[in-house]
């Protein structure tokens, strides 16, 4: 599962990783939805911001990992990376035809 590999990966590096949902809805850059009266065109939308922050995010990280010379970290990366493009391919062709 890619939330413990990530966990993981956080605590070998000697860090703390996040504990619980509420940290993740604390970070600044994802937005939750919680209406219930979102249109399939809305909720697709909103799928593809939030997939491309990530993969911009993941990226970001990718280039850190590589300066600090964490390349186990800047491996899993690549991987992940590539599925979320893949993600967001689907995700923009589907958001083009609706």
């Amino acid at each position: 599962m890619t939330i413990d590999t990530i966990g993981e990966r956080v605590r070998a590096l000697g860090g703390t990783p996040i504990r619980s949902i509420g940290e993740i809805s604390r970070l600044p850059w994802i937005c939750d939805s919680a209406s219930t009266d979102l249109t399939t065109r809305e909720m697709l939308a909103a799928l593809l911001r939030n997939t491309r922050l990530i993969s911009r995010q993941m990226r970001r990280n990718y280039a850190l990992c590589r300066a600090h010379g964490d390349f186990a970290g800047a491996s899993l990366l690549e991987d992940w990376i590539d599925e979320a493009e893949g993600r967001y391919w689907f995700l923009f062709e589907m958001h083009r035809d609706d």
